[in-house]
């Protein structure tokens, strides 16, 4: 479910993210999910986003392409990848890209899931400014997914609100006389919605190919 509700082809997620994060979504072009070789479903997303360098006199905005990739390990596994790289004439921005990894598992509990995001700044160019770059991604993507935490939980929350108005909408149909619970019956469980735990950014792992950051709620 967190993947129809966040990922799927039919739902607008990933602009209604940027627009929250002060983005012009005009330019968003989003490809459909199509089988691929290596990486099981993929799609290409262009959109301009909003560039923090630290440099002054240079461009605020940058295009940018990510591919995107989705499979499932098994019925309660989800693996998503994302690989981005940005164009413009912003220096710098063409030495490295940033790779994303998201772990979805069912919780232990069995009501939600848990999300594990790995970030790698892989560098293709050497720079003297590495370590002011890797700074910046790393402050810049806290805030981000800080906001689409938020707001998958707010869709999330949304998706249980809607299923569970159905539910009491629904006509009970009884082909027999009701029985009242007793010490040897239980009443019967609402079913688990799903939700998201919890995203929390922990900081940077040195990992010698880049960075790392991992996060786990």
């Amino acid at each position: 479910e967190f993947f129809d509700l966040c990922w799927a082809d039919s739902v607008t997620f990933f602009k209604d993210f940027l627009q929250a994060e002060g983005q012009d979504c005009k330019d968003v072009k989003q490809s459909k999910w199509t089988k691929h070789e290596h990486f099981g479903n993929a799609r290409d997303v262009n959109f301009t986003s909003p560039v923090k360098t630290g440099f002054r006199g240079v461009k605020k905005k940058a295009s940018c392409h990510q591919t995107q990739s989705y499979r499932f390990a098994d019925k309660n596994y989800l693996i998503l990848e994302t690989s981005q790289v940005m164009t413009s004439d912003i220096p710098y921005i063409d030495y490295f890209r940033v790779e994303m990894r998201w772990d979805v598992r069912m919780a232990s509990e069995g009501e939600g899931c848990v999300v594990s995001i790995m970030v790698d700044v892989p560098f293709v160019r050497k720079t003297v400014f590495r370590n002011r770059i890797e700074a910046n991604v790393r402050s810049e993507t806290t805030k981000q997914y800080t906001t689409y935490l938020q707001l998958a939980n707010e869709k999330c929350d949304e998706h249980k609100q809607r299923l569970d108005q159905e539910d009491s909408m629904a006509p009970a149909v009884l082909t027999r006389s009701p029985t009242l619970p007793t010490a040897e019956t239980k009443p019967p469980v609402p079913q688990p919605r799903v939700s998201i735990k919890g995203i929390h950014i922990n900081g940077f792992e040195d990992s010698g190919s880049g960075t790392n950051m991992k996060s786990k709620g």
